[in-house]
C-alpha cells in the first residue's frame, strides 16, 4: 500500500511504519529533528536513521535538549523500500523536520496540511483506516492504536527461538533501560546497529517462513519446547541462561562502577592507573606471582584487564574467562581460590569501564574536578621524590591535593589554563583548612537538600619568597600530574626571578611582582592557543607543554612584561609652599611656657581651632576624642596603647586601627568631589558627613539625568494610538489573547515559560500569579492591558530568556519616542582605542607611557533594575499559560523585555551613566545598552576598576564583578562578540579578532541552514544576525554581500534555493577561514581611496570599468575591459 498511495498518504504511512520499525512512540517520531536513509548496494539493506528530542522519558532540561538516535530497517517484511518512499513523499508535500513536529495535521475540509501537529489519536484513526483498506475487518482493528506499532517488533523478537534476544537487548530495543545503564546504550547509535543486525535476521526468518509471528501463544510454547528438546548441550538450550547471565553481569557491572571508584570523577584514573590495579589485587590477596604474570603480559591497569579477555565485556561468559586464564597462566597455573579473586578483579574492571563510558557520553551538569585515587597519588609522589633530588619534601613544600587534581583535569580535558599563584597552596594549608561550605539546593524532583563542598584554600604571595614557594609548589603539581617536566617549568620560574634580581638603569624601577605574575599568565595564554588537543607525552619525547614553555619563555611577547618601567617623577613643589588638596594639615604648635604675668585674663590659654579636611571628624561614633597627631605619625605620646592623652589612636576617616596616612580608603578620596553640590550652610548638617555628601551626589545626578542634551539627538516618533484608546480596548484584546494563550505552545514550552516567569517572580521583578478577577480587584478596574509572554531558549538550552510581546499587546503602538538611538558598536570601540593611541603618540609629556588594558563592564539584568511607573503598572500585566493551557497573570515591577518604551528609557539611562564615567571619572568608555567597554593604562587599571565599581554601587546599580562577565582589566578582552587586544596601544597598534567560538558558532549555524535541521526562516534570521555582528568598518566587510544574499532568501521557499544555498554557504565558509585578526595602526593614513565601478551590456558584449582616486596623492586611474565569454555564458545560463 505504501508504494501505491499518493504523497499525502505516503507521509502518514511512513510515520506509522517508522514507529513500528524503530520501536518508538508516535510522539517520539514527531520530535525528530533529522532523518536520513542509508543504503548498502552490495547487500541491499536499507537503514533509516533519525535523531529525536523531548522523548517521554526525558524529565530534565538536559535530557530534553539531547538528541537521541532512532534506527529502523527501511525494507521490512514485504521487501518494499518504504523508507525511501517516505522521504520522497515528504519532499513532494514540502514537509520538513524541525523543533516542533515533522507531521502536521491534515485538514479534510481545506485539503491541505494544518499548522498544528498530528496527534496520536489522529494517527490511530489513519492506522485503522489503512488496515481496513488492506483487507482487515473493521471489528478486528478496533483494539489497534499507535502504541501497538511499538509493541509489534518487540513481540516478534521476544517470541522467536532462532535468534533469541536477552532481556538487556529487548529493553534496549524498546528504549527502556535502567537509569544507571542507559547512557552507554540509549545514546549510542552503534549499539542499535548491532541490535538491528539480529532484527534483520528475524525479518529474513519471517520472509523464509522459518518463523511465523502470527502463531498463537500455545503454538509458540510448543515450538520453544521442541527446540529446547532437540538442542545439543551448550547450544540453543543454554541461550536463555546465557541471556540471563549477560543481563545480570551488565546490571551488576554498572552498579559496581558507581561504587568501585567512590566518585564518578575518579573513574578514568582508576581504569588507567597501574598502581590502582596493584593495590586492589593486593587487598584481595592475589599472589604476587600472579600479578607479575599479568604485568609481564602488559596487563597493568583495570582498562587493559577488561579488554584483554574480550572486546565486548557484556558478552563474556565463564568459558571465555577459563580459556583466557589458561592462555595467560599457562606456565603458572592458578589455584581455584585465586581464580575466584581474578574473576572479581575482572568484574570490577568491567564496572569501571562502563562508568567511564557513561561519564564521556553523559557528563555531569556541574563539572566535578577529577581526583587521583589515593594509591596512584602515593605511587606518583614516591617516584617523583626519587627522580627529583635536592628538594626537601615536607607538607609545607609539597602541593595541595586539589592543586594536583586541577592539573590532572587539564591533562584529561586537553585544555591548559593558568592557575594563579594564590591558589597554589601547600598540603599543610589544605589539611588545616578542611572545612565545608554548606548550602541549600533545590533538587530536580522539587525537594530541598543540604549540600556541602570543600572551600578552596588560598595562600599568601605578597613577597618574593612566598611567591617563589607558590610557584615551586605549582611546578611540583604539574610534574605530579604528568603535564610537564619539573625541570622545564622550574627553569621558567628561575628565569622570572633572575630578571627580578637584575640591576636596572637609573630612572627605572626594578621588575615588580605584578609584572612577574603578568608574564607568567601571558605565557600560559600563548601555550593554550598553540597546544594540541592531546597534552600527554610519548615515551622518550618531551611533552607538548614542555615544548611550548621552551618556545615562548624567551619570546618578545613574554619579555615585554618583564621590561623595567620608568619611575614616575614626583610632583613639583609649589613655590608658595601651599598644601596640596589631599595633604593632612600640620599638627597644632606645641604649648609654650609663659612667663609670670603673661597670659593673664581669664586664666586659660586660648588655642587656635584646627579646621579638619572634609570627611574627617575629631571624635569617634561614641563621642570620644581622636588624636590628631596620630593621623600623620607626629604624635609624641603614642606609646604602645590604643590612645594617648590627646585621644584614641584611630583613623579620623574610617575609625580603623591605623593612622589616616595608611587608610585604604584614602585612594578614592575626592574622586566624586565634582559631583558634590556646593553648600551655602543655610541648613543643618547631618552628623554623618558621608551621608550628606552622597545625598548631594544623587541630587546632582538627578539633575543631569533630566537633560537629554548629552544623551542623544532628538527625533520624534509619535504613537499610533493614545493611552486612553489602549485602555478602552484592553478588555476585548485580553479576551482574544486568552483564547490564543496556549495555541502553538507545547507542554514543554509551557513548562519552560512558567519556570522562567517564577524565577523572575522570586527575584522581585514580578508579582503573581493572579487570576483575571484578582487583577481587577488589585487595580480597581478591568481596563488593564495584558501582554502575552513567550520564551527563547539560548546557550544550548542552558538559558531561558522570557520575551513579552508588547507589539501584539499594542503597548508599543501607544509609545511615543523623542530621541534617536545611536548605538556605540564594535566600530565605535575600536575607533576610540585608535583615538587614544593617536593622542598618546601626538602628545608630549604624557606621564603614563606603559601598556594599556581594557574590560567590558556589564550591568546585571539591566532592564530589571529599572522600575515601571506606578501609573502604568496596569499596562504591563504579563499573561502566561499554565500547564493545562489556561491563562494566569503576573504584574511587572520593572521594565519588560519586548517593549519599545523599555529600550528607549533604558538607553537614556545607560547613556547618562556613560557620560558621567567619561566626564567625571575621566575613564575612556563607550556604551552598548548595558555593556561598558573601558580603557585604562596598566598602572591605573586596577584602581579605575575599583572606582567604577564603587561609583555604580553608590548609585545602586548591580553589576558583574565576578564570573565570565566580571573580568578585570586585561590586555585582551571580549567586547560585543569581538576580542580587542590593546596590549600594544601605547605603541600605536590595536588588534581586532573574532571572539573565541564565534566563527565555530557561525559555521554551525551555516550547517543547520544547509541541512534544514530547523525552521528555514528562523535559522536564516539567526544566521544573518550573526553575520551582521561579525562585519563592520574595522572588522571587515567581507561578509556584507553574503549577508545581503541570505536576507533575500527570508521570504522564499527553501526547495527552490538548494544550489544557491550550497554556493553561498561554501562562500561564507571560505570568507571566515580566510579572515585573520586585523592589526590596526593609528599612524595609518586616514585619507580614503575612492572607487567607482560600473558594468554594461550592449550589442551582446559585456564590459566592466572602474575609476580609482587616491585623495592623499591626488592620483587617479581609469580601467576597463571586456568580460570573459565563459563568465558571460554562465551568467546567461543562470538567467534562463
Amino acid at each position: 500500500m505504501m508504494m501505491e498511495c499518493d504523497s499525502r498518504w505516503g507521509c502518514i504511512l511512513g510515520h506509522l511504519l517508522f514507529c513500528a520499525h524503530a520501536c518508538a512512540r508516535w510522539s517520539d517520531v514527531q520530535r525528530v529533528r533529522r532523518v536520513w536513509v542509508e543504503v548498502d548496494d552490495s547487500s541491499g539493506v536499507h537503514l533509516i536513521h533519525a535523531e529525536t528530542a523531548g522523548i517521554k522519558n526525558a524529565t530534565t532540561a538536559e535530557a530534553k535538549a539531547r538528541l537521541l538516535p532512532l534506527v529502523g530497517l527501511g525494507l521490512g517484511v514485504s521487501g518494499s523500500p518504504w523508507a525511501q518512499a517516505w522521504m520522497e513523499a515528504r519532499e513532494v508535500e514540502g514537509l520538513q523536520t524541525g523543533p516542533s513536529f515533522i507531521t502536521p495535521t491534515w485538514c479534510e475540509r481545506l485539503g491541505c496540511w494544518g499548522s498544528e501537529e498530528m496527534g496520536s489519536s489522529e494517527g490511530t484513526a489513519y492506522l485503522r483506516e489503512a488496515l481496513i483498506l488492506s483487507g482487515a475487518e473493521a471489528t478486528d482493528v478496533r483494539e489497534y492504536g499507535t502504541h501497538s506499532l511499538k509493541a509489534t517488533l518487540l513481540t516478534w523478537t521476544s517470541q522467536n527461538i532462532l535468534f533469541p534476544f536477552n532481556d538487556v537487548e529487548q529493553r534496549a530495543l524498546g528504549h527502556h533501560l535502567d537509569a544507571h545503564a542507559k547512557s552507554q546504550v540509549t545514546y549510542s547509535r552503534n549499539y542499535f546497529i548491532k541490535l538491528y543486525g539480529k532484527v534483520l535476521s528475524v525479518i529474513r526468518a519471517i520472509q523464509s517462513s522459518q518463523y511465523n509471528p502470527d502463531m498463537t501463544a500455545a503454538a509458540s510454547v510448543a515450538a520453544i519446547a521442541g527446540a529446547l528438546d532437540d538442542a545439543p548441550a551448550g547450544g540453543t538450550a543454554l541461550s536463555s541462561e546465557q541471556a540471563h547471565r549477560s543481563e545480570s553481569e551488565s546490571s551488576s557491572s554498572v552498579s559496581a562502577a558507581s561504587t568501585a571508584g567512590s566518585s564518578e570523577a575518579e573513574g578514568r584514573f582508576l581504569i588507567m592507573a597501574a598502581a590502582t590495579l596493584d593495590s586492589t589485587a593486593k587487598k584481595l590477596k592475589l599472589p604476587a606471582e600472579a600479578l607479575q604474570v599479568l604485568s609481564d603480559a602488559g596487563i597493568d591497569s583495570f582498562g587493559k584487564l577488561c579488554f584483554s579477555v574480550s572486546s565486548s565485556p557484556h558478552n563474556i561468559d565463564d568459558a571465555i574467562v577459563e580459556r583466557w586464564m589458561e592462555r595467560i597462566f599457562a606456565h603458572h597455573p592458578l589455584e581455584e581460590g585465586h581464580k575466584t579473586t581474578l574473576r572479581k578483579l575482572l568484574f570490577e574492571s568491567q564496572g569501571l569501564t562502563i562508568q567511564d563510558f557513561k561519564q564521556r557520553l553523559e557528563p555531569p551538569i556541574d563539572p566535578i574536578t577529577k581526583k587521583l585515587p589515593a594509591a596512584e597519588r602515593i605511587s606518583r609522589s614516591q617516584r617523583q621524590q626519587q627522580r627529583i633530588t635536592g628538594l626537601v619534601y615536607t607538607p609545607d613544600t609539597m602541593p595541595a591535593h586539589f592543586l594536583t587534581d586541577l592539573f590532572v583535569e587539564q591533562l584529561d580535558q586537553g585544555v591548559i589554563s593558568w592557575i594563579s599563584p594564590d591558589r597554589c597552596a601547600s598540603r599543610s594549608m589544605e589539611m588545616a583548612s578542611q572545612k565545608r561550605d554548606k548550602s541549600l539546593q533545590l533538587a530536580q524532583d522539587g525537594s530541598v537538600k543540604l549540600s556541602s563542598k570543600v572551600s578552596e584554600v588560598k595562600c599568601e604571595v605578597s613577597s618574593d619568597a612566598k611567591l617563589r614557594s607558590a610557584f615551586q609548589r605549582r611546578s611540583l603539581a604539574m610534574d605530579l600530574a604528568g603535564l610537564c617536566n619539573f625541570v622545564v617549568v622550574e627553569t621558567w620560574i628561575t628565569h622570572l626571578f633572575a630578571v627580578m634580581a637584575r640591576e636596572v638603569p637609573e630612572g627605572y624601577q626594578p621588575v615588580s611582582l605584578r609584572q612577574v605574575i603578568s608574564a607568567d599568565r601571558h605565557l600560559f595564554q600563548l601555550m593554550s592557543e598553540d597546544l594540541p588537543a592531546d597534552l600527554s607525552s610519548q615515551p622518550g619525547q618531551k611533552s607538548p607543554v614542555d615544548e611550548r614553555i621552551e618556545k615562548y619563555m624567551y619570546s618578545a611577547e613574554v619579555a615585554q612584561f618583564l621590561t623595567p618601567l620608568q619611575k614616575h617623577d614626583a610632583p613639583p613643589v609649589l613655590s608658595d609652599k601651599r598644601k596640596t588638596e589631599d595633604s593632612v594639615p600640620p599638627p597644632p604648635p606645641p604649648f609654650k611656657k609663659t612667663k609670670k604675668g603673661e597670659g593673664k585674663g581669664d586664666g586659660k590659654t586660648k588655642l587656635k581651632k584646627v579646621e579638619l579636611p572634609p570627611g574627617r571628624v575629631s571624635k569617634n561614633p561614641q563621642g570620644k576624642p581622636l588624636c590628631y597627631g596620630y593621623q600623620n605619625g607626629t604624635c609624641r605620646f603614642k606609646g604602645k596603647g590604643k590612645r594617648c592623652g590627646r585621644g584614641f589612636h584611630n583613623c579620623y576617616r574610617c575609625f580603623g586601627d591605623h593612622p589616616y596616612s595608611e587608610c585604604p580608603n584614602k585612594a578614592t578620596e575626592g574622586l566624586f568631589d565634582p559631583l558634590a553640590l556646593s553648600c551655602d550652610n543655610s541648613h543643618e548638617h547631618a552628623a554623618d558627613a558621608e551621608a550628606t555628601e552622597l545625598a548631594a551626589q544623587v541630587t546632582k545626578l538627578e539633575a543631569l539625568a533630566q537633560s537629554d542634551t548629552q544623551v542623544a539627538k532628538t527625533r520624534l516618533e509619535p504613537a499610533s494610538i493614545s493611552e486612553e484608546e489602549l485602555r478602552e480596548t484592553a478588555l476585548q484584546r485580553r479576551k482574544a489573547l486568552e483564547l490564543l494563550c496556549a495555541k502553538g505552545v507545547s507542554p514543554e514550552q509551557r513548562s519552560q515559560l512558567m519556570q522562567a516567569t517564577l524565577e523572575e517572580r522570586d527575584a522581585g521583578y514580578l508579582e503573581g500569579p493572579y487570576s483575571a478577577s484578582e487583577v481587577d480587584a488589585l487595580f480597581g478596574h478591568s481596563r488593564w492591558n495584558a501582554i502575552r509572554r513567550f520564551v527563547l531558549v539560548q546557550d544550548g538550552g542552558n538559558k531561558l530568556r522570557p520575551i513579552d510581546d508588547a507589539l501584539e499587546g499594542q503597548l508599543n503602538a501607544a509609545c511615543c519616542t523623542s530621541i534617536q538611538l545611536e548605538l556605540q558598536d564594535a566600530d565605535y570601540v575600536t575607533s576610540q582605542a585608535l583615538f587614544v593611541a593617536r593622542r598618546l603618540a601626538e602628545t608630549r609629556g604624557v606621564r603614563v607611557r606603559g601598556p594599556w588594558r581594557g574590560k567590558c563592564l556589564d550591568l546585571s539584568k539591566a532592564y530589571k533594575q529599572v522600575g515601571v511607573h506606578n501609573d502604568h503598572r496596569d499596562l504591563t500585566v504579563i499573561l502566561v499559560p499554565k500547564a493545562d493551557g489556561s491563562p494566569t497573570y503576573f504584574i511587572s515591577n520593572s521594565l519588560i523585555f519586548g517593549s519599545v518604551a523599555a529600550v528607549y528609557s533604558f538607553n537614556r539611562i545607560s547613556k547618562s551613566l556613560w557620560h558621567l564615567i567619561n566626564h567625571f571619572m575621566r575613564i575612556p568608555t563607550s556604551v552598548y545598552f548595558d555593556d561598558y567597554p573601558m580603557l585604562m593604562p596598566d598602572s591605573l587599571a586596577d584602581q579605575a576598576d575599583a572606582d567604577v565599581s564603587e561609583f555604580l554601587s553608590i548609585l545602586g546599580w548591580s553589576h558583574a564583578i565576578t564570573g565570565k562577565k566580571g573580568q578585570p582589566f586585561m590586555p585582551r578582552f571580549d567586547v560585543l562578540e569581538m576580542t580587542l587586544d590593546v596590549s600594544m596601544l601605547h605603541q600605536g597598534t590595536v588588534t581586532l579578532a573574532n571572539k573565541v567560538g564565534r566563527t565555530e558558532r557561525i559555521l554551525q549555524q551555516l550547517k543547520e541552514v544547509q541541512e534544514g535541521s530547523g525552521p528555514f526562516r528562523h535559522s536564516l534570521q539567526v544566521l544573518t544576525g550573526l553575520l551582521n555582528f561579525a562585519s563592520g568598518f574595522y572588522a571587515g566587510r567581507e561578509l556584507r554581500h553574503v549577508c545581503h544574499e541570505f536576507n533575500q532568501m527570508l521570504n522564499q521557499n527553501r526547495g527552490s534555493l538548494e544550489s544557491k544555498l550550497t554556493e553561498l554557504v561554501a562562500q561564507t565558509q571560505e570568507c571566515l577561514k580566510a579572515t585573520p585578526p586585523r592589526i590596526l595602526s593609528c599612524t595609518a593614513t586616514r585619507a580614503p581611496i575612492l572607487v567607482w565601478t560600473d558594468g554594461a551590456w550592449e550589442a551582446n558584449v559585456a564590459t566592466i570599468g572602474a575609476v580609482i582616486y587616491d585623495t592623499s596623492t591626488k592620483e587617479a586611474r581609469v580601467m576597463g575591459q571586456q568580460v570573459d565569454e565563459g563568465i558571460v555564458r554562465v551568467d546567461q545560463a543562470k538567467c534562463v
